[in-house]
């Protein structure tokens, strides 16, 4: 933003040119020519931008004031040198001191094995709880953590498996079913699901420790359940938004 030359009437902002991140993926994934050679003369590196996509995410949610909630990858450009700029940033979200604890607190853990206090956590920082069986759904999270925890130890899990992805669709999937989600738990996770993503896609080798052809991976991504709950999950959060805010204008009239 540019203040000084911003007024009521009008708003100045920086032009931001570069490859849009879909773009570095498609040349990424699809190993096109052109946008190989586009990448070189920016000096644009597939892994940095990885690594700084990943960092973006986590320090929007732990070390700034509000995160970006849709960092999809038509809403970021990648300029020379890797420098990762962010844009539209209709959709936002923060965290207070309280859940950013929860949340660190829930990594540590999961760390250390220790699934009952990441259910706790995750159950805390989803309060106000609707009218469920808490006990049913600390069951099914811990099963579900249970399964990230092989899979992260396990030496034929597929790739997917065992990225932060994995654990945040497992959680999604849960309380989806129990109709605990509220739309700033989801966009924290939509926020975070969409990094992981886009990182592994662009073959951030060192998220997984292994080789993988980055095509493939993304098909991998696409045709997992637990995604298509995400996906399906997000969809629902904003309809019910839309037809919220229908009925709002409705009785106002």
């Amino acid at each position: 933003m540019h203040f000084e030359y911003s007024g009521d009437e009008v708003i100045i902002q920086q032009f931001s040119s570069g490859m849009w991140l879909f773009e570095v993926l498609a040349a990424v994934e699809q190993q096109d020519p052109h946008g190989i050679a586009r990448m070189r003369e920016l000096n644009i590196d597939p892994k940095l931008v990885a690594r700084r996509l990943m960092y973006a995410g986590f320090w929007g949610l732990y070390d700034n004031v509000a995160f970006h909630a849709d960092p999809h990858p038509a809403n970021v450009v990648v300029q020379a040198d890797s420098k990762l700029v962010f844009i539209d940033f209709g959709a936002c979200g923060y965290l207070d001191h309280s859940r950013k604890l929860s949340f660190q607190r829930s990594y540590a853990a999961m760390a250390r094995g220790d699934l009952l206090t990441v259910v706790q956590l995750a159950l805390a920082v989803s309060e106000p709880l609707p009218p469920v069986d808490v006990n049913v759904v600390a069951h099914e999270m811990e099963a579900a953590y249970h399964q990230f925890q092989l899979a992260l130890k396990s030496k034929h899990a597929a790739w997917y498996e065992r990225t932060s992805a994995a654990l945040w669709i497992a959680t999604i999937g849960v309380i989806r079913r129990h109709g605990v989600m509220t739309g700033l738990k989801l966009a924290v996770r939509a926020a975070l699901l969409t990094a992981v993503l886009a990182a592994v896609s662009l073959g951030a080798h060192w998220l997984i420790g292994q080789p993988l052809d980055p095509l493939s991976a993304l098909q991998g991504v696409l045709v997992n359940p637990w995604y298509q709950v995400a996906l399906l999950a997000i969809a629902a959060v904003h309809l019910r938004l839309i037809l919220s805010r229908m009925a709002d204008k409705t009785r106002t009239l």
